[in-house]
């Protein structure tokens, strides 16, 4: 991304600018939607220097009147969504101008269309009725700002006439349509000038203005007597533009009563966009007027040393003190280096230059001009680790005969990686220590007289210990890492964790953030791209495992959905919620066919949200409301399956956990939302196992009988409940309970040396008494006793009962194996 550097030379002083231009800063939430942003310089009819009629500069809370236009114009002009005479407003005065209000922010087409746009000055809130036609009167002299009509041509820095949602930024450059007069006073002795009143006579004073063609139409019964403003016996008008003629006279009436008068040259037309000035003596003889042309762009009269042209002057921002600027002059092939350098003065927002002797154009002989600054490496003790290197587009050497400024456009030459380490596992003072280092990276790059080469070697690149904010960072060469490449290595103590599988580019001028989560079976990184200038980025989620490990919970299919929380959320789910559906296309998962779309512009941070599974009439939470009932599945004839994925109720956590820190909130300057699913029901799982006097194929068959023979059943649970989707746990108990007890449903896969594995879903309780599980063999009921006279059942937990069947009898061993928590089951809404 480039950023713009203007210099002046020859007078011994430099002006620079480093400006850092950034991406959009609205996002959508699955969708995008970007603002149209608008930047507003002034230029004349000849020199289109940046001076207002005024005071020369745009004015603080200066309004302007904007329209957006569907491009190209073809007949008559097509108004893009309403964007009618939009009312934006330069606050401090710079030419960046904002919505007024923020409400009339205008977007751009979510389908890319190009458009233009046609904007005016002083901004008039009737315009969006009037076809673009501005009444201007300018008999009442008394505010010139209000007088001074301007309008703008739409022409972007790369002097193309539209733009898209992809290239944003609007540049609005604005002339102005009506004439200046400077009318200096002077008189002789004993002519007293004190109080005196001018009056222009001859001239019309209205006229209608076509904002759109920048066309004119006077009205010619307008003409009357103008007074011109007198301070310090110096009159200021602004007038409409006239052609050459007779008839123009000025009047100067003393404060006795003296009356003067002088004609105006009739081969003088005053043009738009100009200044003229007259000098006006009084004398005992008729006045003498003497008239000189300038632009209006014109500054006060000063001493001037000659060159072979004039200096048109940036400004400077983002530059660092005492930062140097070299320069180079030759061709792409062969550059040398001027003599010298220039250093940037912070305090005094001045270049100076290093040597005693200035630098003149008559120095500089090649035939382009070459520019770069160097800024030294995060940590240039470290290996590999590269600096900073700017350069400059090469501005073509024509002696300074079209500007004595060089206007240097620069941009970072390298790229920018930064790495952010979060765990569970780690402490912050651990992950601080980490070693962070991109392996096997191409390195070497540097500077050539302003020009950047690429390096061709490779290397390790270290980075600094993480700070405080377990984040470190390094400049480096652009680049891309392939699949087949390791990206980041993090080493904590004796533990060494690798990243690779994943393509991921350096960019010049972009920094590449890996957000590393290092969790005890795996790192997730999350890499997102922005502008050098940091913006909020928008999240591109990579994981990489350090072994594999058994992703399970949402499975492809699966629908989700999601409700807006009323504030505070105790008070509810809102009437707005979206609907998605889990989808695994390959090894890209996402959340896919959204019922509707969320923008991140209407939501504010602190807005909330919660997500629900399965989307079911049962799982429906009314608007205002914050619980559904469920009803858990079982029999006595083992028909109903009672370990079903889409009966496996999940919901999001609102606060966070010791595990994830996830809660469905909106955070300001993102337009990403995380969840974390929790377990609201409890499972149990009943393996049972051949002991003394069975053998395994004998209880198996007995099993898996068309007509099965071995089977458990679970008595005295409650099957129902109530769950709320405030706390994402069950908040009470119902009643039901399955007379005689249910069976659950036979898992396809058994562990080691058991016969048969049973698994059910179960609202979390207490249940009182060691029998809760029967075994039916052949028609016989065997009562399974637990180790405990109550046992609890938790939400999120695998409750596992181990039976071993012997002739003599049931042996029972129980234990609890954690429920995985839906691993894969943290979604970001993008």
């Amino acid at each position: 991304m480039k950023s713009f550097i203007y210099k002046f030379f020859l007078s011994g002083s430099l002006l620079a600018t480093l400006a850092m231009a950034c991406n959009t800063d609205d996002f959508s939430l699955s969708g995008d939607k970007t603002a149209a942003k608008i930047t507003a310089g002034m230029g004349v009819a000849t020199t289109k220097s940046a001076t207002r009629a005024s005071d020369n500069v745009w004015g603080k809370a200066d309004h302007i009147g904007i329209t957006m236009l569907e491009y190209p114009i073809t007949g008559a002009p097509v108004v893009v969504n309403s964007y009618n005479n939009q009312d934006y407003i330069t606050t401090a005065g710079d030419g960046n101008f904002s919505p007024n209000p923020v409400s009339n922010m205008m977007y751009y087409p979510v389908d890319g269309s190009a458009v233009t746009f046609k904007a005016y000055y002083p901004y008039n809130s009737t315009m969006g009725t009037s076809n673009f036609v501005m009444p201007v009167n300018v008999s009442d002299q008394t505010n010139l700002a209000s007088l001074d009509l301007m309008t703008a041509d739409h022409t972007n820095a790369d002097l193309s006439v539209s733009n898209t949602k992809d290239n944003p930024n609007v540049n609005l450059k604005f002339y102005h349509r009506l004439s200046k007069l400077i009318i200096n006073l002077t008189a002789d002795a004993p002519i007293d000038l004190t109080g005196c009143k001018l009056v222009l006579k001859g001239m019309l004073t209205k006229e209608n203005y076509n904002l759109m063609n920048d066309t004119r139409v006077a009205d010619v019964t307008s003409g009357a007597d103008v007074i011109i403003p007198v301070n310090n016996l110096v009159g200021t008008g602004i007038l409409l533009p006239r052609n050459a003629g007779a008839g123009v006279t000025f009047q100067v009436t003393t404060a006795n009563g003296a009356v003067y008068k002088a004609i105006m040259d009739n081969s003088l037309d005053l043009k738009s966009g100009y200044k003229y000035t007259f000098n006006v003596r009084l004398s005992t003889t008729p006045a003498v007027i003497s008239a000189t042309v300038a632009p209006w762009v014109d500054g006060p009269t000063q001493n001037m040393t000659l060159r072979v042209g004039t200096a048109n002057l940036g400004s400077n921002s983002g530059l660092i003190n005492q930062e140097e600027l070299y320069l180079y002059q030759g061709d792409n092939l062969n550059r040398t280096p001027l003599a010298g350098h220039f250093i940037y003065n912070l305090s005094g927002n001045v270049w100076n230059y290093s040597e005693s002797t200035p630098l003149y154009w008559e120095n500089i002989s090649g035939s382009k001009i070459y520019a770069s600054i160097i800024r030294k490496a995060v940590n240039p003790l470290l290996s590999n680790q590269s600096p900073d290197y700017i350069t400059a587009t090469p501005i073509d050497n024509d002696g300074g005969k079209s500007n004595t400024a060089l206007n240097f456009s620069m941009s970072h030459q390298v790229a920018q990686v930064q790495v952010t380490l979060s765990s569970s596992i780690y402490t912050d003072a651990q992950l601080q220590t980490a070693v962070v280092s991109l392996p096997n990276y191409k390195v070497g790059g540097a500077l050539n007289n302003g020009i950047y080469v690429p390096g061709m070697a490779s290397g390790d690149i270290a980075m600094d210990t993480p700070n405080s904010s377990k984040m470190t960072s390094a400049y480096l060469q652009p680049q891309s890492i392939g699949s087949s490449a390791t990206l980041v290595k993090v080493k904590i103590g004796t533990r060494e964790y690798v990243a690779t599988g994943y393509t991921v580019g350096y960019e010049a001028g972009k920094v590449t953030k890996l957000n590393i989560d290092i969790q005890p079976s795996e790192v997730k990184v999350s890499v997102s791209v922005k502008p050098w200038e940091d913006q909020t980025p928008v999240a591109i989620r990579f994981f990489f495992t350090e072994s594999q490990t058994n992703i399970s919970g949402f499975i492809n299919g699966d629908q989700i959905k999601f409700y807006k929380m009323n504030s505070p959320v105790s008070l509810g789910v809102s009437s707005d919620n979206n609907q998605s559906t889990y989808t695994v296309s390959g090894s890209n998962v996402s959340l896919t066919n959204w019922t509707k779309t969320w923008y991140r512009d209407d939501l504010q941070a602190g807005n909330q949200f919660v997500g629900v599974f399965p989307v079911t009439v049962g799982t429906n939470v009314a608007t205002n409301g914050t619980t559904f009932n469920w009803l858990c599945k079982g029999d006595n004839a083992g028909s109903a399956t009672t370990n079903a994925h889409q009966d496996d109720v999940v919901i999001s956590q609102l606060t966070p956990s010791a595990n994830n820190t996830s809660t469905g909130l909106v955070v300001d300057g993102s337009a990403n939302v995380s969840f974390y699913f929790l377990h609201v029901l409890s499972k149990i799982t009943v393996n049972i196992y051949p002991g003394d006097g069975f053998t395994l194929s004998e209880l198996q068959t007995a099993a898996n009988a068309s007509t099965p023979t071995l089977y458990p059943v679970l008595k005295g649970f409650i099957m129902d409940g109530t769950v709320n989707v405030t706390t994402a746990k069950v908040s009470a108990l119902g009643t039901i309970i399955v007379s005689n007890g249910f069976r659950p449903s036979m898992l396809g896969s058994t562990p080691n040396g058991a016969a048969a594995s049973y698994e059910a879903l179960i609202m979390p309780q207490t249940i009182t008494g060691k029998n809760f599980v029967d075994i039916v063999l052949d028609g016989h009921t065997y009562n399974a006793q637990a180790d405990n006279s109550s046992s609890l059942f938790n939400a999120g937990q695998n409750h596992v009962f181990n039976i071993y069947l012997k002739k003599t009898g049931i042996l029972l061993s129980t234990s609890v194996a954690p429920w995985t928590d839906n691993s894969g089951g943290s979604i970001t809404i993008q």
